[in-house]
């Protein structure tokens, strides 16, 4: 069954079983006889191409499997009762759409575990990236999660419901959704220069001087098996859609690694999608603070990080960048503990007095005859050089001295205010001291105490359940000779 909904031009609701008669090829399949994770959080798909499956039917909830008394986060002291992901006795799905038109993503998050540490070499390094569109016309049904247990791999989730037996769920209306697009494509390559790296539209990568070649470079619709060494879109166990990749980091060097996500235009084998990360900003992790401007400078390009034992190296801090006009956002994520590439060598002469043209600088050595020129034994030649426009340079380097943006910030103060009070935290848009637009956001612990409404520039929370409320005023930074601006108000929430 379709039905029709208004958001933006001509969207349709998905209220019918996800088949791959009506969506095209899937690219996600689960196993067979196993369950996925049933979609909580509302998805706008920008193709019918290369969907992940989603269970169930929207509209529809079946709550007699396994249900199981948790908390509302994995911080939070309040219980809560979740009917468990993959188990075939659960079923919901939130509201879905098919939006083919053009639109723009406002903001992108990044995994926190690349954002706020650096890594070791042989040590897999889980690759996440999430698409949000804040500025849906009508709102999208939404389902309320409980976490059960667990860490990692381990940890589960449930849908929120009442109680343990004969259960109803908790939902919520919202004005964001996720965004899926078959053109989302992962790009991994070691650069030793960032001042010397560009991004060659054409051939999708890095280069220059500084650059290797991509040891991973796959877009979505590329795809053509399931596992860990291909990209693709997933259903997290939290119920969200999520860009996933598993990055084997085994017999690598020790480095800096560009982390490249951006979207494909038209090609032989895509049809190009109208989704636009022209003018989005980053979530930042929780987890992270501002840049500490010392640590920017020790953490230049190439130096790794730290030692490290167990998952990862030396806490970084590895700030996501948004290149809008060129569809992509990168982070730079250092790998040490493993062996060093060896120096190129010195350039000899041919014997005339001239000296041929200089290797790619990467740290690579003659390649033997046969192999493909400037590539490091180990790493993947990738595509090879396509006559297209000339690459351009939006990698100005690491910013020895950054400013701080500052912003006036009218919002109440932190403290104590009343349940079911709205506080009104700007009236009008508010610029920092560069010019960026103020944005608002809940933080994920506070998402069950109070809830952010904007309408035609002001912003207002409202405290809808004891505890405590945490929203985040943001900002990124323009340009490398600026901070992000970041200030957050706690507000406890009683009754």
């Amino acid at each position: 069954m379709v039905m029709t909904r208004s958001k933006k031009v001509g969207a349709l609701l998905v209220t019918g079983a996800l088949t791959a008669s009506f969506f095209g090829p899937t690219y996600a399949a689960e196993e067979e006889g196993e369950a996925g994770n049933n979609l909580s959080f509302p998805v706008l798909w920008a193709e019918e191409d290369g969907r992940p499956v989603v269970p169930g039917l929207a509209g529809t909830e079946l709550f007699e499997g396994t249900i199981e008394l948790g908390k509302l986060t994995p911080d939070s002291d309040v219980p809560c009762w979740g009917a468990v992901q993959k188990d075939p006795n659960n079923q919901w799905q939130a509201e879905n759409l098919a939006v083919p038109e053009d639109h723009a993503v406002t903001t992108i998050d990044w995994g926190d575990n690349i954002e706020v540490r650096d890594w070791t070499v042989g040590n897999p390094v889980r690759v996440e990236t999430s698409l949000f569109d804040d500025t849906l016309d009508a709102t999208m049904n939404q389902y309320e999660m409980c976490f059960i247990g667990g860490e990692g791999q381990t940890e589960v989730w449930g849908a929120k419901v009442d109680k343990p037996v004969g259960s109803e769920a908790s939902t919520v209306e919202g004005s964001t959704a996720m965004v899926f697009t078959a053109g989302a494509r992962l790009t991994i390559q070691r650069i030793t220069d960032p001042t010397q790296a560009t991004w060659d539209a054409v051939q999708k990568r890095w280069v220059g001087a500084g650059t290797t070649d991509p040891i991973f470079n796959q877009a979505v619709y590329e795809k053509t098996s399931d596992g860990p060494g291909s990209y693709g879109s997933e259903i997290n166990v939290q119920g969200k859609l999520i860009y996933g990749f598993n990055w084997a980091t085994s017999g690598l060097f020790n480095g800096e690694y560009r982390i490249t996500f951006s979207l494909d235009g038209p090609t032989g084998a895509f049809a190009g999608t109208g989704t636009s990360l022209n003018g989005a900003t980053i979530l930042v992790s929780e987890e992270t603070e501002v840049p500490d401007v010392t640590m920017l400078a020790r953490k230049g390009p190439g130096s790794g990080g730290g030692s490290g034992g167990g998952g990862g190296g030396e806490t970084a801090k590895n700030v996501p960048v948004v290149v809008g006009d060129q569809n992509l956002t990168y982070i730079d994520v250092g790998l040490s503990g493993g062996a060093d590439a060896p120096p190129p060598p010195p350039p000899p002469t041919d014997g005339g007095g001239t000296t041929p043209p200089p290797t790619d600088g990467g740290g690579t050595t003659p390649p033997p005859a046969g192999s493909t020129p400037g590539v490091t034994p180990g790493e993947s030649a990738g595509p090879g050089p396509v006559a297209g426009p000339p690459a351009q340079v939006i990698t100005p380097g690491f910013a020895q001295v950054r400013v701080r943006q500052t912003a006036r910030i009218r919002a109440p103060r932190t403290g104590s205010y009343e349940l079911g009070r709205k506080l009104t935290l700007t009236q009008r848009p508010v610029k920092t001291s560069a010019g960026v637009t103020v944005r608002w956001r809940v933080t994920k612990a506070s998402e069950d105490n109070c809830v952010i409404k904007k309408r035609k520039g002001r912003v207002t929370l409202k405290l809808t359940d004891p505890g405590r409320c945490r929203v985040v005023a943001y900002a990124p930074a323009p340009s490398p000779e600026f901070l992000r601006f970041r200030e957050t108000r706690t507000y406890r929430v009683k009754r």
